[in-house]
């Protein structure tokens, strides 16, 4: 299934290098703990003293090691409660891109299960930044988890590492059910146009769950609508879903809103998604 996707950070503005499917629904197509492994010596020892003297040496070493360990743990998490909370969210930002990058360098290697564990506690370290941090912070925290995940979920779904997509999302899922979901704009590269980071997350989570036949995220997509849609690809999409669905009312109400914020009419005339509609004379009374 096609599906149209706008880079951030279609198709016809750049094409890509990477090998894909070309998607019918359209995408936003813009850049813009360790523990002590040691092992007892194999040998035994000629006095029964000896082994009692390295036994007790050898716990006295451990507890000083484990009890270094809590220390640096307390006043880690005490230092990171003193930190600035907009160096917090640079750091957050930091790690995540350097796991995320380890993530893919390892991709089908030995490596894949820990550069995943690490992102994962990259990621998910937000949690414990968002409810350490003050109230001022925590609508900056929602902004920025929105508009890091919104971006690889992007870059994800567009190179069709749609597994990739899945986790990210998963992850950014049960994230957003403690700290809520933020918003804000994102401004691309090139056009340096604004988008509203809900809609086109929205946008782009519509063109997942069609290439992937799974819906089981379509409520939450739409927590993502607001009441009055400013981007021409989230209204295509939506147009794209309810048409599929042989909504036809839900589907000239969308495309209506998509052609009013500047979406050409030939993507309606020339897309599969709208063929049952192509003969309607009232689908044909908008893209005349």
């Amino acid at each position: 299934m096609n599906i149209e996707l706008d880079f951030i950070f279609s198709f016809e503005k750049r094409p890509i290098t990477a090998s894909f499917v070309f998607l019918r629904y359209h995408l936003l197509e813009e850049n813009f703990f360790h523990f002590f492994e040691g092992r007892f010596p194999s040998f035994l020892p000629k006095r029964f003293c000896l082994l009692s003297i390295l036994f007790l040496v050898l716990n006295l070493s451990i507890f000083a090691e484990e009890n270094n360990n809590f220390e640096n743990e307390k006043n880690s998490i005490e230092n990171d409660q003193g930190i600035p909370d907009e160096d917090l969210l640079s750091d957050w930002r930091l790690q995540s891109n350097r796991t995320w990058k380890t993530w893919i360098e390892n991709e089908n290697s030995a490596e894949e299960g820990e550069a995943k564990e690490e992102f994962y506690a990259a990621y998910t370290m937000s949690l414990d930044f968002y409810r350490n941090g003050s109230d001022g912070s925590k609508s900056e925290w929602r902004d920025e988890v929105l508009r890091w995940t919104g971006d690889h979920f992007n870059q994800s779904v567009r190179t069709q590492k749609m597994d990739r997509a899945a986790y990210i999302l998963k992850l950014f899922y049960d994230v957003s059910r403690v700290i809520g979901i933020g918003n804000g704009t994102i401004k691309g590269i090139d056009s340096q146009n604004e988008y509203n980071i809900r809609e086109y997350f929205a946008g782009d989570l519509i063109a997942y769950m069609h290439e992937t036949n799974d819906f089981q995220y379509e409520t939450f997509m739409e927590t993502f609508i607001p009441s009055k849609i400013t981007n021409s690809l989230l209204a295509f999409n939506l147009a794209c879903l309810n048409s599929n669905r042989g909504k036809k009312e839900e589907m000239l109400k969308y495309m209506k809103i998509a052609l009013a914020l500047g979406k050409p009419k030939s993507y309606f005339k020339r897309e599969p998604e709208f063929k049952k509609f192509w003969n309607d004379p009232d689908f044909l009374e908008l893209i005349q």
